[in-house]
């Protein structure tokens, strides 16, 4: 355990991620240690540093009650309604989501509320990952006189039960920093308490091959193979400008003719449609298509209103709707399974709008959507892109750099 220390040292030079090493916490070390500080709510946003405490929390194994949320922004001013009502919450969460979430944790200081923040600490040792996040985290927590540790072994579990000691007597925030939780393993993950049955806690899917029951349900409300419909993208595509994001990140390169027209991996969930009005806005002489994925938009909903206002009419946004945070271990998110991007599109101002859930209308009806003058929303109802998938693929300096450059040729 480190308190206040870089933790860098330890993954310097691996590519290997934290949960993945033996030393890292198992997910029901994580909720036990939850239970001994009395907690009574989880606030929420998954991540795959954190996914399999939101599992278990999910299984409910336990009396704390798990709330997921769509946005990180959420998650304060939640778990500051919880503790008004007088309940115990944490709040989880991924650095980055942390950082986006910075106003609402100013008002966790303003409001002088001793709230505990678990966040996992994507980045921690460099990991062989290109992405600065890592890098930031600390000196944002010591910039916001937040004090923190770093629950790096199982035995420094006991981190979080200071965390309420100390949250409690600063009358402020505390962090528990988690580079990984491990998968639970036969032994770990069984739980034998007398109020619980027992169970066993693999993980999630991308990271043990087991699919969680959520996956399964939510597979079974979409119709069409992802790869199949953005190959189909692809054969109508000429020199559209294509900025992918999440799922679609792993797989459009593989069914794309035009790589040096495609922006893919940017870092930052659910900004891809921010990203391509922008660009929808500087080249009005160019198509622009975003794939965006629909975890991704329910992150940002507010950003179709600002697309309807400004309405690019050359931008054509598809959404994949998977009913899932695909790329964080299928996990479902608020409303996955009843949200109707096409109603909210329309309730913002589109006036072109488009649903598929069959893979012979969309090659039917595909190129009427394309082929408008105006601003389009395109929902792609499609199964989980699973095996299907290509690796990651990270958006870098250079790659904008070239885009840019190619586009400035045309």
């Amino acid at each position: 355990m480190k308190e206040n220390g870089s933790g860098l040292a330890n993954l310097a030079g691996s590519s290997k991620e934290f949960y993945e090493e033996p030393q890292a916490p198992t997910a029901w070390q994580i909720v036990d240690a939850l239970e001994q500080a009395g907690v009574t709510h989880v606030v929420s946003l998954a991540d795959n540093w954190t996914v399999r405490v939101h599992e278990a929390l999910a299984l409910g194994k336990t009396p704390i009650k798990l709330v997921h949320t769509c946005r990180e922004g959420e998650n304060i001013p939640i778990a500051a309604g919880l503790m008004a009502a007088g309940k115990n919450p944490v709040v989880m969460m991924q650095n980055s989501g942390f950082f986006e979430s910075g106003d609402s944790t100013r008002l966790g200081i303003q409001l002088c509320l001793p709230l505990v923040m678990l966040i996992g600490y994507r980045g921690w040792g460099g990991g062989g990952n290109p992405n600065v996040r890592g890098r930031f985290t600390e000196p944002v927590l010591r910039a916001l006189d937040i004090p923190y540790e770093i629950v790096d072994s199982a035995t420094s579990v006991s981190a979080i039960g200071r965390a309420f000691k100390r949250a409690q007597e600063r009358r402020g925030p505390a962090a528990v920093l988690l580079p990984g939780v491990g998968p639970a393993g036969i032994d770990a993950g069984i739980r034998l308490r007398a109020d619980h049955s027992e169970e066993v806690f693999d993980g999630p899917a991308s990271l043990s091959g087991v699919q969680p029951v959520a996956s399964r349900v939510s597979a079974s409300k979409a119709r069409m193979d992802y790869l199949q419909s953005l190959r189909c993208l692809s054969s109508h595509r000429t020199d559209q400008i294509v900025i992918s994001h999440e799922t679609a990140d792993r797989v459009w390169p593989l069914v794309s003719k035009r790589a040096d027209f495609d922006l893919v991996g940017l870092p930052c969930m659910s900004k891809a449609c921010s990203l391509a009005v922008g660009v929808a806005m500087g080249r009005p002489d160019r198509k622009v298509w975003v794939l965006d994925g629909d975890g991704s938009l329910a992150m940002n909903l507010g950003s179709l209103a600002t697309e309807a206002d400004w309405r690019p009419r050359n931008l054509v946004h598809f959404v994949c709707q998977n009913f899932e945070y695909e790329i964080t271990a299928d996990q479902p998110f608020p409303s996955a399974d009843c949200i109707d991007f096409a109603m909210i599109a329309r309730g913002c101002g589109f006036r072109r709008v488009f649903t598929f859930d069959d893979l012979d209308e969309l090659e039917r009806g595909l190129p009427e959507a394309i082929s408008g003058s105006d601003l389009t929303l395109v929902v792609l109802k499609v199964m989980p892109a699973g095996a299907q998938a290509g690796p990651y693929r990270y958006l870098l300096p250079e790659h904008v750099q070239q885009f840019r450059a190619t586009l400035a040729k045309t």
